[in-house]
């Protein structure tokens, strides 16, 4: 069907090669050289690059996915073709996670022959994957390792026009909220037991609910107390200490300074009536973001073990502690709150109360 198709440029008949600019592509392998480069080099900045191509449609995908939930009303299809999105970018990460085996073909000596030619330049300065952490909700203030990737290619914008560009897209993206932000904002949202935030009674709701999540998450830990009683590896004392904490650990999560947190609350309330059908692509939504983030952290995983493997424990090009700041880099979340949920899950069976038919399918007749 293309090659009846005429180019934007007026060139004739449109062809593989010009719809793809490959040829030019195929321009782009020359490093620090002015010629191409060969072998292991060639090798290094094709999987590189293909990163990028990567990030790129990241981009694409996870900016779609804030933009539609940065509004007051997110419709029901939204949310599905958001999980959609998101499923397209876990395969993504999957394929990047597998292309870190490609990278480990290369050995030590033939990543030291060319290693020169990189300079002090590095992936810790990979514009794109700055901003696809942006999109996503990493805080640079957050990060772990007290690295701060923002302020460096802020201090580097001037070196090139390509590193003046890749600030300019920074910036823009600093003046947005994250997917972490929106969806903060639209479990907030969550009608609970039938009620809104902008509902007469609603705070008595929340509290109410509040509650049963308490009580619920005490049944919970006393029955698994009470399994492991005796037969546990740990002494009994211990035990009824870490559930315990769990209990404190819950209020301070649902409660903070002993207001409601009506987001986390929202969260809960989807996680645990999730077979209500109403309730099934939001909890859909907040798996495959869990699974997203988790796709994040195995091709971090993934880079250190390549990395640690060709250079060992040496310093990276750009000077960072190499390995160890890759490895700090996989502590991060952004999606915290969806994490630290699933500790203090109950099974729905423990609730006195149920999703009602608010949340059913809607027949006529």
């Amino acid at each position: 069907m293309w090659s009846i198709m005429t180019d934007s440029l007026g060139k004739g008949p449109l062809t593989y090669e010009r719809y793809l600019r490959i040829t030019e592509m195929l321009e782009l392998q020359i490093g620090n050289k002015e010629t191409a480069a060969e072998g292991d080099e060639l090798h290094f900045i094709i999987v590189h690059q293909i990163f990028e191509l990567w990030f790129r449609l990241l981009r694409s995908e996870l900016s779609w996915i804030r933009d539609a939930f940065d509004t007051e009303h997110v419709e029901e299809q939204t949310v599905a073709d958001a999980v959609r999105g998101a499923e397209r970018c876990i395969h993504i990460l999957h394929v990047m996670q597998e292309q870190w085996g490609v990278v480990g073909t290369l050995e030590p000596q033939g990543f030291l022959r060319f290693r020169h030619e990189l300079g002090s330049a590095s992936g810790f300065e990979s514009w794109q994957m700055r901003v696809f952490e942006l999109i996503i909700g990493y805080r640079q203030e957050e990060r772990p390792d007290g690295s701060r990737p923002l302020d460096h290619l802020k201090k580097v914008a001037k070196r090139s026009p390509g590193d003046s560009v890749a600030w300019e897209h920074i910036e823009k993206e600093l003046t947005r909220p994250s997917i972490a932000d929106v969806l903060a904002r639209w479990l907030h949202r969550t009608p609970i037991h039938g009620s809104t935030p902008k509902d007469p009674g609603d705070k008595e709701v929340v509290a109410e609910f509040l509650e049963e999540v308490i009580t619920s998450i005490t049944r919970q830990s006393e029955l698994g107390f009470a399994v492991s009683k005796g037969g546990s590896s740990v002494d009994d004392e211990v035990l009824k200490a870490r559930h315990e904490a769990t209990l404190v650990s819950a209020t301070s999560f649902f409660a903070p300074d002993g207001v409601p947190d009506r987001a986390r609350l929202g969260l809960y309330f989807i996680e645990t009536f999730r077979d209500a059908p109403l309730l099934t692509w939001p909890q859909r939504l907040i798996d495959t973001l869990v699974r997203l983030e988790e796709g994040v952290i195995l091709w971090r995983t993934r880079h250190a073990r390549a990395v640690e493997r060709i250079i060992g424990r040496r310093p990276g090009t750009g000077g960072s502690s190499g390995v160890d700041y890759l490895d700090n880099t996989t502590k991060m979340r952004a999606f915290t709150d969806l994490w630290t949920v699933r500790s203090l899950l109950a099974p729905s069976t423990l609730f006195d109360t149920e999703a009602d038919q608010t949340y059913g399918f809607a027949i006529d007749g």
